[in-house]
């Protein structure tokens, strides 16, 4: 006994008594009366423990099939006295999945983790539950117990592939596509893999190839015409429940377009004087340009532009005339790809300028002009018929004649004198019998009096 008293009432302290064996008190009364008969109650007194499992959750709330999960609950007890060593347990799905026995301080709790097996996919059920072999008697037993229902959860593959997502082609190249797929619920092998590459021409957009293999070889076609700007190219990984990933990269052609060889002639021209621009479009890329735009500006101004295709490693000679300018300075600017139709390699060499000053014309002592000058032929390009400016400082003998790329001559006009002063050369596009001459390049000589003086252009269709 650790208490005894003889009064009506009577009063104990009670000890702390942690010492995990589940000590409790029993009090007992016993009354006896004068003729020695007597009456007895007895009183059980407990610790004061409340064993509870509170928030009982899965990391994470939705855990993917094949992936690491854990289970989380508190142990807490809520009453004023420690409680001493009891067991608790953890069901998934009806059965033990972990137990252990613990002591958990007065109004404290303490944190269990328990790693989740692998699971199959669909609905699961966690319980916890504390005291699980009564060696505690609590004053609330009702929540010793907490539910918690979650579901396995199937994830997407993840897919890439192996190739930049920008790159630049050229008709022949040979790609290797790639890719590089993973899912955790289900072996790599498996995954369903769909390939798909595409002709974009603007809007509008046309398979060239389809197939399911992991690693495909693709040969880049001819691009189906002038409109065609680039390939696209698209995966899509899907496994066995359907879910799907995917990644594209993008094949520009090979295109790099730049302006060169921009000139003016004359070179200092004068203000009653028309002006030929020259410029070569070049694509020094490895495939055909489609339809793109140039223009050139003077001063700023929009002074010509056109739709030109240029194949690949070769370039188109433009030449444009203006009409006399202004005296003083003068700016001009050449711009290719205008419109951003292409997606180059070298998007900095788009753009070509120069700026020059217009003169007063020199009139000499016979009212005539003071220079040879012979312009470039117009237009250049040409269709059938072409012209030249030609300017004689004095009289003499002038002829000319046209001559194919191999020196043939096509076409000539004999030697007549000319007086000083501005001429026009022209000719029809046909040859001696009057029959229109094949595209191609040609030459004009024209002779005054000794010197001889060239010029190139192109006959087009």
């Amino acid at each position: 006994s650790v208490f005894v008293g003889n009064a009506t009432t009577a009063e104990y302290e009670v000890e702390d008594h942690d010492d995990g064996t589940g000590v409790w008190f029993l009090t007992r009364v016993r009354v006896t009366d004068s003729g020695n008969l007597t009456a007895s109650d007895t009183v059980r007194v407990f610790p004061e423990i409340d064993l509870a499992p509170r928030g009982l959750v899965v990391q994470p709330a939705a855990p993917a099939a094949g992936q690491p999960a854990l289970a989380r609950f508190f142990l807490t007890n809520d009453g004023r006295m420690p409680a001493h060593r009891s067991r608790w347990r953890l069901l998934l799905d009806g059965a033990m999945l972990a137990e252990a026995d613990t002591v958990v301080e007065a109004q404290d709790s303490i944190v269990v983790e328990v790693p989740l097996p692998a699971l199959a996919l669909g609905a699961h059920s966690l319980r916890a539950v504390a005291d699980t072999l009564r060696a505690v008697v609590e004053p609330d037993e009702s929540d010793n117990a907490q539910m918690l229902a979650f579901t396995v959860i199937n994830t997407a593959p993840t897919a890439a592939i192996t190739l930049a997502d920008t790159m630049w082609v050229a008709p022949g190249d040979s790609l290797i596509l790639q890719a590089v797929a993973s899912d955790p619920q289900q072996p790599d092998s498996t995954l369903l893999h769909q390939w798909r590459v595409d002709h974009h021409r603007g809007v509008v957009e046309s398979g060239v190839l389809v197939d399911s293999l992991r690693t495909v070889l693709f040969v880049v076609p001819k691009f189906l015409d002038s409109l065609t700007t680039h390939l696209g190219v698209r995966l899509r990984v899907t496994d066995d429940q359907g879910a799907s990933a995917s990644d594209s990269v993008t094949a520009f052609a090979d295109v790099d377009l730049s302006p060169q060889a921009f000139s003016i002639w004359p070179l200092t021209p004068s203000n009653v004087v028309p002006i030929d621009v020259t410029f070569d479009l070049t694509n020094a890329g490895r495939a055909p340009a489609p339809t793109s735009r140039w223009r050139l500006l003077l001063d700023g101004a929009l002074a010509a532009e056109g739709d030109t295709i240029v194949g690949r490693g070769d370039s188109v000679r433009i030449t444009v005339t203006l009409p006399s300018l202004s005296l003083g300075a003068h700016t001009l600017r050449v711009v290719v790809d205008t419109l951003g139709t292409l997606v180059e390699p070298n998007e900095t060499d788009n753009a070509a300028f120069m700026s020059f000053n217009v003169v007063s014309a020199v009139i000499g002592v016979d009212g005539g002009i003071t220079r040879l000058a012979l312009s470039a032929p117009r237009p250049n390009p040409a269709r059938g018929a072409m012209h030249m400016a030609l300017d004689l400082p004095r009289e003499a003998d002038v002829e000319w004649s046209v001559a194919d790329i191999q020196g043939r001559v096509v076409w000539s006009e004999r030697s007549r004198r000319y007086a000083p002063g501005s001429w026009t050369l022209r000719w029809t596009g046909q040859d001696v019998a009057g029959v229109s001459v094949p595209p191609g390049i040609y030459l004009a000589r024209v002779r005054v009096d000794a010197q001889v003086l060239t010029r190139r252009w192109v006959t087009i269709q």
